[in-house]
């Protein structure tokens, strides 16, 4: 989320990193972003692979697909989340929860990156609700999104017998999904909005009929992603379950000063191009994370360089 803006003007502009990858596989990228040391802004390290042909993050585990430094964004392969209901049955779990961190950064606060808006939950599964939570230090446990999938008993007679597991129980677990192909409906499958970014989050996975769970032949799983999940027959068979779902992140230069404040704070000082400015950033709880470089009106390009904003 971006607030306050600031021109930016300085008298002297350090100059470009010279000799640095730009380019990997389909995928160009300038400073802030680059691979060898000296090439970039701290926390904006990229990894490219020895065959040249894929991009990671810094940490060299999540792939990233695109980089648009007039957005502030970068578009990564963000891996699935899969939560086993037969494990917990037998540990005695009704919840599962897991953290996910954007860009799988090490530190709490995620670095430079923070979850964008423009993604949303989704979970696969049936009689479960996923709850996303998140926050700053004060409040690091609200309730950002939450969708619930259920799958309605097929019926009784001889269709909910062909599904009792002998147990004497009532037979009603899985049902037999005849919307696929379509978008997740809230049945075998649903997805929400995420209208706070922050840098991580917990993810909770509530069962909401445990007495059958333990006739439930396939995972729970929920995703961060940019996309609609189109809910294909093969899905519902578990035949070709995404592995990893794009999800967008926006990237924000990290600084404890508003674009608002006197020039000789520290923020805006990525922004080396004479004609950008500095715009806050705020997280989901409009707390102050940094700032973002943007080249004035008319002008486009990338500010975070001298020069780096021309006439478009």
């Amino acid at each position: 989320m971006r607030g306050l803006q600031a021109a930016v003007l300085f008298t002297a502009v350090a100059a470009a990193p010279t000799n640095c990858t730009t380019r990997c596989g389909d995928i160009s990228f300038e400073y802030p972003f680059g691979v060898e040391p000296g090439c970039y802004h701290p926390g904006f390290n990229l990894i490219c692979s020895s065959n040249d042909t894929r991009l990671f993050m810094g940490d060299g585990t999540v792939q990233v697909l695109d980089i648009s430094i007039p957005n502030s964004t970068v578009r990564v392969n963000a891996t699935a989340m899969a939560f086993d209901p037969a494990d917990d049955v037998q540990r005695g779990v009704i919840n599962a929860t897991t953290t996910w961190r954007a860009a799988a950064a090490a530190d709490d606060d995620g670095g430079p990156f923070v979850v964008s808006r423009r993604n949303t939950i989704a979970l696969m599964g049936c009689n479960a609700r996923v709850d996303l939570r998140g926050g700053d230090c004060r409040h690091s446990d609200n309730l950002v999104s939450s969708c619930t999938a259920v799958c309605p008993p097929v019926g009784g007679g001889d269709d909910a017998a062909a599904h009792d597991d002998g147990d004497g129980g009532d037979g009603h677990t899985i049902a037999i999904i005849d919307a696929w192909n379509g978008k997740c409906s809230g049945v075998g499958c649903c997805q929400a909005n995420i209208m706070l970014g922050y840098p991580s989050y917990t993810i909770q996975i509530k069962q909401l009929q445990e007495k059958n769970l333990h006739s439930f032949d396939f995972q729970y799983i929920a995703y961060i992603t940019d996309e609609t999940l189109n809910f294909t027959e093969e899905i519902v068979g578990r035949i070709a379950t995404p592995a990893a779902l794009p999800a967008t992140l926006d990237f924000v230069i990290r600084s404890n000063s508003s674009c608002s404040t006197p020039a000789n704070s520290t923020a805006g000082g990525e922004c080396r191009s004479e004609h950008s400015f500095c715009e806050d950033y705020k997280g989901g709880g409009n707390t102050l994370l940094g700032y973002s470089c943007v080249c004035s009106e008319g002008y486009r390009g990338n500010p975070y360089v001298a020069g780096g904003c021309s006439l478009g």
